[in-house]
């Protein structure tokens, strides 16, 4: 018999903003040519933000949440969140919102806010069915708290989907491509080789992606489906770049 050892990695604090620094080099290293003037910029003004506020973004821009509580943000890594939000509003990287927020209420803060409006709420009424009753406003105010989301967001993904080649894989589960592992390594970075060589095969592939998870995420009908589908991706059928066949 054979004793299998769990090999540990030990990770620092701030061991998202080390895989994405390795990310942005990646990036650096082999995609320069095929950016855009919108993903040029964020790498110039997330370069620029402190180092806090850096951490902050990542933390947000990673969850699946698109909006959040002030309230309830506390990494302790970072600290007081005070001076990396307003540094994050200042710097266009985040924002306050008040609409389509009801999902980060709990059931019981909507129970409550509708029963003060005089609203009748069935006991057998889920969350998603109470939040639909009150108002995402009404609910920041009778609360007193802030929301925030993170923005630029797709820019974001778009950066992470050039370094994976994927969709399915983000800082989240953060993956050394060619290797496998599920966990960080250091691998000479030039010893990666690039998913895509030309601008087109990688907004190709990220369009079949998007409408992928649009697909599992949708509840529109049969027929408006379908209706998608030819509109978006039946065109690409015989176009198809070598990078996007199989995801086709």
């Amino acid at each position: 018999m054979t004793n299998d050892r769990k090999i540990e990695i030990e990770l620092s604090a701030t061991y998202y903003w080390d895989h994405f620094s390795y990310i942005l080099r990646y990036i650096d290293r082999h995609y320069l040519p095929l950016l855009q003037e919108k993903e040029i910029a964020f790498l110039k003004d997330f370069s620029e933000l402190p180092f806090a506020a850096q951490c902050l973004y990542l933390r947000l821009a990673s969850r699946r949440s698109a909006c959040f509580r002030i309230e309830k943000l506390h990494y302790p890594e970072i600290g007081d969140v005070g001076t990396p939000l307003r540094v994050l509003r200042t710097s266009g990287f985040l924002s306050d919102v008040s609409d389509g927020v009801e999902t980060i209420f709990t059931k019981q803060e909507c129970v409550t806010l509708a029963k003060k409006q005089g609203i009748k709420i069935p006991s057998s009424a889920s969350k998603e069915e109470v939040a639909a009753l009150v108002s995402s406003a009404d609910l920041i105010a009778s609360f007193s708290v802030g929301v925030v989301a993170p923005a630029r967001v797709e820019v974001f993904a778009f950066l992470q989907f050039l370094f994976f080649g994927t969709r399915s894989r983000d800082l989240t589960d953060f993956v050394v491509r060619d290797l496998g592992h599920r966990a960080f390594v250091e691998v000479k970075e030039e010893d990666l080789k690039p998913y895509f060589q030309t601008r087109d095969e990688a907004e190709q592939k990220w369009a079949i992606s998007m409408w992928r998870e649009w697909f599992y995420t949708t509840s529109v009908s049969a027929d408006e489906m379908l209706a998608s589908w030819r509109v978006h991706l039946l065109p690409l059928a015989s176009s198809l770049l070598e990078p996007s066949i199989r995801a086709f």
